[in-house]
């Protein structure tokens, strides 16, 4: 598994083909806090919320809510993932990113994930094609 700072992957002249407009982001982050449109992911009793944002053919991009020090299966990326921490902090593997940050899962690979302290963590993701767990 390689997870990288996505900023740090792409440098500073490729923002500009980041998925993540920052209209998406200032839309996230008011979407973050609207209680409205959250949906309970089947099998987690309720602490992993999504918010579907857009689907297009096979790429979505959605907005995840997990409960405190809440951790997630493992599952893998065919296509890669790009994540943005909304708010709160997420750890993947030993490195834990915190709001703010873009994130990078290359194609084909796989990890555990979960959210990292007491607050929880709201996060932006987009991936090209569906996640095989």
């Amino acid at each position: 598994m390689q997870r990288r700072d996505f900023l740090t992957k792409i440098g500073a002249t490729a923002a500009v083909a980041m998925p993540f407009s920052t209209g998406l982001i200032e839309s996230a982050n008011a979407n973050a806090q609207d209680c409205n449109g959250w949906i309970d992911v089947p099998n987690t009793n309720g602490k992993i919320q999504i918010k579907p944002l857009f689907h297009a053919g096979t790429a979505d991009c959605s907005l995840f809510k997990l409960a405190a020090n809440f951790p997630t299966r493992a599952h893998s990326h065919p296509q890669g993932e790009y994540s943005y921490i909304v708010q709160g902090s997420f750890s993947f593997a030993s490195t834990v990113y915190t709001a703010g940050q873009y994130t990078y899962m290359e194609p084909g690979s796989s990890h555990p994930s979960g959210s990292a302290g007491s607050q929880g963590v709201v996060i932006l993701v987009f991936v090209p094609a569906p996640v095989v767990y």
